[in-house]
């Protein structure tokens, strides 16, 4: 029985209309529900310079942001990649502009200066000392043997402005074709139901001949630690818009998944070495 205004009322139930701002948490939360299975913590290590962002993944799959201001919007898209693969993740911020007096640590390597020849990097001691910390938090995203080891960059040169470029390590000629197959192959399907959204190129080595070929990186560990890696340049078109950058997102995430079926899990993991590694 219920009791309404000093009257009883036997046998009906009475349901008030919820507050509006009640009911707009209880809409909001449903809505938003099946995006935080997306989510995932990431672990904070602030420099005085400038922070990190760890991310456990998939063991062994690693990717890679060392300039995420310096090439703007890197620093979302390898979140995001990583939030869609599952991979494993360390993502760098700052370390450039005001907080290093406008010289650019390297991060990936232990130099400073951008845009120069590899004689002309500047090894340092503050260079050294991050590079040392990046590589010990790649290493602790891959949870044991580093196999795939992407690396998420950006750049402005006009001529790079309609491509994606992959410099890369551990990969001939063949599993490189079929790499860029299934590039062109899910940007079609993606860019199907996108309009206005540009169509990328693709250029990967040894296939074909990039810009961008990480020749200072790949003198270092980081990339000698890892059985494969795959660096890609990312033009400014598909990095500064929200539309066209989560498009790419959608299409690298789908494509990142085909490489590492592609590759396969053994080969992946079987790391193969020059020398041990010594304390990462």
């Amino acid at each position: 029985m219920l009791t309404l205004l000093g009257k009883s009322i036997p046998g009906i139930l009475i349901i008030r209309p919820l507050p509006r701002l009640i009911f707009c948490q209880i809409f909001c939360l449903l809505i938003l529900l099946p995006l935080l299975s997306l989510q995932t913590d990431a672990e904070v290590i602030f420099h005085k310079l400038g922070q990190f962002e760890i991310i456990q993944g998939k063991p062994g799959v690693v990717i890679g942001v060392p300039h995420g201001i310096a090439d703007p919007y890197t620093d979302v898209i390898g979140y995001a990649l990583a939030l869609r693969t599952g991979a494993g993740a360390v993502i760098a911020t700052r370390f450039c502009c005001r907080w290093t007096d406008h010289r650019r640590i390297n991060v990936n390597r232990p130099t400073e200066r951008a845009g120069v020849p590899p004689p002309l990097e500047a090894l340092t001691d503050r260079a050294t000392e991050i590079y040392e910390l990046y590589r010990k938090l790649v290493h602790q995203a891959a949870q044991g043997p580093l196999g795939l080891y992407w690396e998420i960059h950006g750049n402005n040169r006009s001529e790079s402005t309609g491509q994606i470029e992959v410099a890369t390590v551990g990969v001939d000629r063949d599993l490189a074709r079929e790499i860029k197959e299934s590039y062109f192959s899910i940007r079609d399907t993606v860019l199907e139901t996108e309009t206005g959204v540009l169509k990328l190129d693709f250029k990967i080595e040894p296939l074909d001949q990039v810009h961008f070929s990480a020749r200072s990186a790949k003198n270092w560990e980081v990339f000698q630690d890892a059985a494969l890696v795959l660096q890609l340049e990312l033009p400014k078109a598909v990095r500064f818009k929200k539309t066209p950058r989560e498009a790419y997102i959608r299409i690298l995430a789908e494509w990142m998944e085909s490489v590492m079926r592609t590759v396969g899990k053994t080969r992946i993991l079987q790391v193969q070495r020059s020398k041990p590694l010594e304390n990462p």
